[in-house]
């Protein structure tokens, strides 16, 4: 296989900054390549698109915008409620748990604000609303297995 496409398992290190530059993560301080099977949305939009039709030995610096990265910050997304509607004894800001929504969805919110008994929850993801740069470097391409394609991820062992 030459190229990346979306039944195939890419691995490469890469560095993830924001827009001003802060680096938020990266497999090479890590020690450790991400190995992803692509097609299966198990990276953001904008890396998936851009490693398409990609071989190994390439790199690239490529600038994602919000809406290809963890999607735009939605206001509604932060909610005020009262203490009481918490099931959790004692909340403090930074607090991180999922939470029922009024259509049963589950969802992932961290609390923002206490005031009293109003506590502010925001269930954006933490990188909404920024564009993103990531450096990437791919070291290896192979196709899936069919245990990958089952289960949705590439297996670091399953070469």
């Amino acid at each position: 296989m030459d190229k990346i496409h979306a039944r195939s398992v890419v691995t490469f290190d890469f560095v993830a900054r924001t827009a001003t530059g802060q680096e938020l993560d990266s497999s090479i301080t890590r020690g450790e390549p991400l190995h992803v099977l692509m097609g299966a949305d198990n990276v953001i939009e904008g890396i998936e698109d851009a490693l398409l039709g990609k071989s190994v030995g390439d790199s690239m610096t490529l600038d994602i915008p919000a809406a290809k990265a963890y999607g735009e910050y939605v206001d509604e997304l932060v909610q005020n409620a009262p203490r009481d509607a918490f099931q959790i004894d004692s909340l403090a800001v930074g607090d991180k748990f999922n939470a029922t929504t009024e259509d049963g969805e589950e969802v992932s919110v961290k609390v923002t604000h206490i005031d009293g008994d109003s506590i502010t929850v925001d269930g954006n993801h933490e990188l909404a609303g920024l564009e993103l740069n990531f450096t990437i470097n791919i070291l290896a391409l192979r196709e899936a297995t069919d245990v990958e394609l089952e289960i949705g991820q590439a297996i670091e062992d399953e070469a």
